[in-house]
């Protein structure tokens, strides 16, 4: 007995509609995902749900389809191996809750290469509108933002622009590409044509890219230029160095960067291309990862590209070989990659390729015209394997029912339905773990402010669910110091429980300088100067480009008598972190004479008094500097 193909168990109208409806979600929560531009916002919620939504329809539309089970290859293992890595970082990470919640927009990009694997390579035109309509909505935001008072910020403006030109850039290849991909029968000239514009608008980018530098490069703007990017590629060789295997953390590299940077001065600019910044990220492994899973499946195209005899089908292959490879290039040579929407719309493109690419019968993806007639072999013969194929891909409906294909039943219906809700909520849970925990925090924390007592409780229940918070732990300090600030024997009480929020905030974000204020603003509250010490210093170890804690430290230690020590701190903080702050060479004199070191003195009295800016505070000390060390004081 020949085995059929399980019939569809809904109307193929209503899984068009899932179709379309999948199309849509996952188009609205690629545009949240560029409203929302960081990890914090609260778009990325919707983001989060559209995107688990999309995923869910897509295994529901395939369960009720009745099609054979996704050929799954080692080309998805080498993706879900550097998705693994990511996950990975997570628990090796400096700031485990920004790369939790950077995973959980990196699980977009994860559910988007399945979402091509699944849906998308066969609906490659709803794809390409859905692309162009998000491009268009993109852009058009992007140029109403650019013309705003939001545009006043170079920040804004800068985003705006990159995101603009990545949007005319996708929506004009998918523009183009629907035009190709509407053809049954791509003629060679067509191909031809394909690659001649492809290869003409990347030889126009890098005639432009070079014309540009050779305009730089023979002016004076070269050192400006080459500066900047020496430095940042200094400090980002300083972080792989000191995490080479696992790197810092997933999306934790704008705020280790100031930690590694020579002077303040040095600021992550956006011109760092993409796979420079996820390498002090992900590590060394983690970027030979992506390079192996981007690249392979391009590698084995070419190689084998006679694997491809179905012309709709080849020509389906050449256009999203030709988009891998351009994201591949840009990768290494703008910032868009990084851009969060642009990183689930690459990796949904690229599932989308590697199901091109594996797809072991092109006739159930795309057939030939005279494909169209083929049927069943009359007579009662049995049909060819060929035949048998193709009749049960275009006409499922057809094929007859046997006792392995009969529908589904009702149970099973309700086991398959719970069994993808089941995941699916899951999954969202996951992702919107940090966002709910970071929420109950602050609506907590706006609770105790307003002498409310279940507000401490509501920020304690969310800590216990998500612990690695430091903001979080961080507001618990903060609102209860504020409940016993006007009353000593209530901060003594919950002096143990203050304590532990402090250095569970230091713990689980070290980079955060305000959290090492404030433990040793606690430690001196309570009369710790050791303590205090101890955590500045620890704090200036993790952020040594931070002004207000070299200061901090450097009066700890001059209140401790350790001169020497409080005198190069202070000269860290003037002459590396702020050199605007003139009024540190004055302290520097009066340290140096407390040190009776009369000439460093008496140098940094005549340094201050020539730029230090003259105020009634600072002329007394002037004065009082001056009588000490016997020099004749003269008006300006």
């Amino acid at each position: 007995m020949t085995e059929g193909t399980p019939k569809s168990t809904i109307p193929l109208v209503a899984l068009f509609s899932l179709d379309v409806l999948t199309a849509a979600a996952f188009g609205i929560a690629a545009f949240a995902l560029f409203l929302a531009r960081t990890d914090s916002s609260g778009l990325v919620v919707v983001t989060h749900t559209l995107s688990v939504a999309a995923l869910a329809l897509t295994l529901v539309h395939r369960f009720f389809s009745g099609k054979k089970p996704l050929y799954w290859s080692h080309f998805d293992f080498w993706v879900f191996l550097f998705f693994a890595w990511i996950a990975l970082t997570v628990t090796t990470s400096e700031i485990p809750w920004i790369s939790y919640r950077g995973l959980t927009v990196a699980a977009d990009g994860l559910i988007g290469f399945c979402l091509g694997r699944l849906l998308f390579f066969r609906r490659l035109r709803t794809f390409g509108l859905t692309m162009i309509a998000l491009s268009a909505a993109i852009l058009v935001t992007s140029i109403a933002g650019s013309g705003g008072v939001g545009a006043l910020i170079a920040e804004n403006a800068s985003y705006y622009g990159r995101c603009a030109r990545t949007a005319v850039f996708l929506g004009a290849f998918f523009l183009l590409a629907q035009l190709v991909l509407t053809l049954r029968k791509p003629a060679n000239i067509v191909f031809a044509g394909w690659i001649v514009v492809v290869v003409a608008a990347v030889a126009l980018w890098a005639i432009n890219l070079f014309l540009f530098w050779l305009d730089v490069a023979a002016s004076y703007r070269s050192l400006i230029w080459l500066h900047e990017p020496a430095l940042i590629g200094h400090v980002l060789r300083r972080i792989v160095s000191a995490f080479p295997i696992f790197g810092a953390g997933w999306a934790t590299l704008e705020s280790v960067f100031p930690a590694y940077a020579l002077t303040p001065a040095i600021i992550l600019s956006h011109q760092v291309p993409s796979f420079a910044r996820l390498i002090p990220e992900i590590g060394t492994v983690g970027a030979l990862l992506l390079i192996v899973a981007w690249l392979r499946v391009p590698w084995f195209t070419l190689r084998h590209w006679s694997l491809f005899p179905n012309r709709r089908l080849r020509m389906a292959v050449l256009v999203f070989l030709t988009l891998v490879l351009v994201l591949f290039v840009r990768m290494w040579t703008s910032k868009e990659f990084y851009e969060r929407w642009v990183w689930v719309v690459a990796w949904t493109v690229y599932g989308t390729f590697v199901s091109l690419v594996a797809v072991r019968d092109p006739l159930r993806i795309f057939y030939e015209h005279e494909a169209a007639n083929a049927s069943a072999t009359a007579g009662g013969r049995r049909q060819s394997l060929w035949a048998d194929i193709v009749h049960s891909a275009l006409r499922p409906e057809s094929t007859p029912a046997t006792r392995e294909s009969q529908p589904l039943s009702r149970f099973a219906m309700f086991l398959g339905l719970l069994a993808i809700g089941t995941f699916a909520v899951a999954v969202w849970i996951a992702q919107c773990l940090p966002y709910a925990a970071a929420f109950l925090v602050h609506k907590g924390a706006k609770k105790a402010a307003e002498k409310d007592a279940g507000g401490i409780e509501q920020i304690e229940k969310a800590l216990r669910v998500f612990p690695v918070y430091a903001e979080g732990w961080a507001a618990l300090a903060e609102t209860l110091q504020r409940q016993a600030s006007s009353n000593a024997i209530e901060l003594v009480r919950l002096a143990p429980r203050i304590e532990t929020a402090c250095l569970q905030a230091t713990r689980w974000n070290p980079y955060e300088p305000k959290h090492f204020e404030q433990l040793a603003f606690f430690y001196q509250d309570t009369n710790n100067p050791t303590r205090a010490l101890e955590t500045l210093r620890e704090g200036v170890r993790n952020n040594p480009n931070h002004f207000v804690l070299r200061l901090l430290l450097a009066r700890e230690l001059e209140k401790g008598g350790s001169y020497a020590l409080a005198t190069w701190h202070l000269k860290q903080a003037l002459f590396r972190v702020a050199p605007q702050q003139v009024e540190l060479l004055l302290k520097l004199g009066e340290l140096y004479y407390a040190r009776n070191m009369r000439n460093d003195a008496i140098r940094y009295y005549q340094y201050a008094k020539q730029v230090v800016p003259s105020t009634p505070q600072t002329a007394v000390r002037l004065r009082r500097l001056a009588e000490r060390l016997g020099i004749e004081i003269s008006s300006r």
